[in-house]
């Protein structure tokens, strides 16, 4: 999601266009609050549990969720790891690491509640990150890795003993790798930059519950331009391209380290682009700053 400066000027244009849908009763605009909080509450926790109290089956499953679902993205890092290959201090630094992941959404605020003619309710909020939700697998990221992994490789032996010990000096490359790749998104993380994303939530009222569900999960430039804007991209995603186009490639944590021996491949990207018409957000562009 692109995140301008005139952030404030899109976010007052859109609640000036609220103004002329239908009026939102008190008990009505409470209700649909009430919702998009505990909504919001839940992708602020980290996790997804019980977030299918508030939002349809779409919308969890949808990649903005997965983009603000700090287990989610764990997942994603484990995904790539070897467990046989690691050793205990290296299993510990990936605990680690993915326990910080909790810490990304340190906020958000609701800005305008409206209902249009129609009965469908917008909720307009802001998220707050601690580092931008795509900083794994980013160009950063890859830069460095890659910078780290030829400095590795000068230092590599190329002769052993025995096949053991070639076999175990692997493991080491192995584990050598997905340490510096952690200490590389650690440093960024807590560098930042922090983020604001802008977003929009469509709820709907459930006629046999009579309570509000958010139906929709999008950036505030989608929802203002009608365009997709999708910076990330989910593993599913990327893999459904790859089978389109077997011959596109995208560099990941994991092809930093094709330096070190076969097996010492790591991999952890955080994707998400959104399949369903929900769309993921972007984050800001660096002449923004």
């Amino acid at each position: 999601m692109h995140i301008k400066k005139n952030i404030i000027l899109i976010l007052s244009s859109l609640t000036i266009a609220a103004s002329s849908l239908t009026g939102c009763s008190s008990e009505n605009k409470e209700a649909i609050s009430e919702t998009a909080t505990n909504f919001l509450d839940i992708v602020k926790s980290g996790s997804t549990d019980n977030i299918e109290q508030y939002a349809s089956s779409d919308v969890v499953n949808g990649s903005s969720v997965k983009a603000f679902d700090a287990s989610y993205l764990a997942e994603q890092v484990m995904a790539g790891v070897d467990s046989e290959k690691i050793n205990d201090e290296t299993k510990q630094k990936l605990d680690a690491f993915c326990s910080h992941l909790t810490d990304m959404v340190t906020g958000y605020e609701i800005t305008s509640v409206s209902v249009d003619k129609k009965g469908i309710a917008s909720v307009v909020a802001t998220i707050n990150t601690a580092f931008p939700i795509n900083i794994i697998g980013c160009e950063e990221a890859n830069e460095i890795n890659k910078v780290k992994a030829e400095a590795y490789k000068e230092n590599m032996a190329t002769t052993w003993e025995s096949e053991d010990a070639k076999k175990e000096y692997q493991i080491q490359v192995y584990n050598d790798t997905i340490s510096f790749v952690i200490e590389t998104y650690k440093d960024l993380m807590s560098k930042g930059p922090e983020m604001t994303y802008a977003i929009v939530l469509t709820l709907e009222k459930n006629a046999d519950t009579d309570s509000w569900i958010v139906t929709g999960f999008q950036d505030l430039d989608s929802s203002v331009t009608g365009q997709t804007i999708a910076d990330t991209k989910t593993k599913d995603d990327e893999e459904a391209e790859e089978a389109e186009n077997p011959d596109a490639t995208e560099e990941t944590p994991a092809e930093e380290s094709e330096e070190a021996p076969e097996d010492t491949e790591v991999e952890g990207e955080n994707e998400g682009e959104d399949g369903e018409g929900e769309n993921t957000e972007e984050s800001e562009e660096n002449n923004d700053d």
